[in-house]
């Protein structure tokens, strides 16, 4: 139902902005027109219809896009400052342009031009770079509750934990969420015993992850215990007290 409901909001958000400009008659005599209805329904390139595009607007992977100034009639050009233009069927991305506070000044065949009135804030960061650099590391984190946790994070989002007293290493998911925020679950019913959240609900730490290695937060590239995926008994060891890393070495890789 939502897309229902969001569709019918664009145009009736087209049909009763009142600043859209009255030039039709400039606009016609340059080849443009004065309607907001699809000519067509697929992906034209922009020059189809009399525009260059810069480059995409506002981001990267973006259908509108930032418009070449010559290419528009010369009094467009400058009676308004920054230029863009979307394709007239994409009305997801028009409706997004003029939220942000785009005006539509004219239309050119399969394209619509708007007026930018301000710069739109950039789309929030995802967590893919930071997560790249998550994948593929192995966590060693001592504090006094718990004692030392090794903890090896593949690039697919899976986590493999040692925990003291546990005989086996404990499968589970890592991921960050929208704020940047390090998430867990594991394949357990057991309960976190410092905040009381069973095992396979996903658990956000309380502010944004740092992937930094500190005294107490070791980061070492790749899986150098062979925790991914390893079945059966691993080492004891007292992991309750913190373990160095030469300890560590020693006890999953005895010679």
């Amino acid at each position: 139902m939502k897309p229902i409901f969001l569709i019918p909001m664009f145009f009736m958000t087209l049909a009763c902005n009142p600043m859209v400009s009255n030039d039709d008659q400039l606009f016609r005599e340059k080849g443009f027109e004065y309607t907001n209805e699809p000519t067509t329904h697929s992906y034209t390139d922009a020059i189809d219809s009399g525009l260059r595009i810069l480059k995409p607007y506002p981001n990267p992977d973006d259908v509108c896009g930032v418009v070449d100034k010559t290419s528009l009639p010369t009094e467009l050009a400058a009676k308004y400052g920054q230029l863009i233009a979307c394709p007239k069927h994409e009305k997801g991305a028009l409706g997004d342009r003029i939220r942000e506070g785009a005006i539509v000044v004219a239309h050119a065949k399969h394209w619509t031009v708007l007026k930018v009135s301000k710069t739109p804030k950039p789309k929030k960061k995802t967590a893919d770079n930071q997560s790249q650099k998550i994948g593929n590391s192995t966590i060693i984190s001592y504090d006094d509750f718990h004692g030392t946790q090794i903890e090896y994070r593949d690039p697919q989002g899976g986590a493999w934990l040692v925990y003291p007293n546990n005989r086996s290493v404990l499968p589970g998911r890592w991921k960050l969420d929208e704020d940047q925020r390090l998430c867990h679950k594991y394949f357990s019913s057991g309960i976190n015993p410092a905040t009381g959240v069973v095992g396979y609900e996903w658990e956000c730490a309380s502010k944004v992850y740092e992937h930094v290695s500190t005294k107490d937060y070791k980061i070492l590239l790749g899986d150098p215990f062979k925790l991914y995926r390893r079945a059966g008994r691993i080492p004891s060891g007292d992991l309750k007290r913190q373990v160095s890393l030469g300890e560590l070495r020693q006890l999953f890789n005895p010679e």
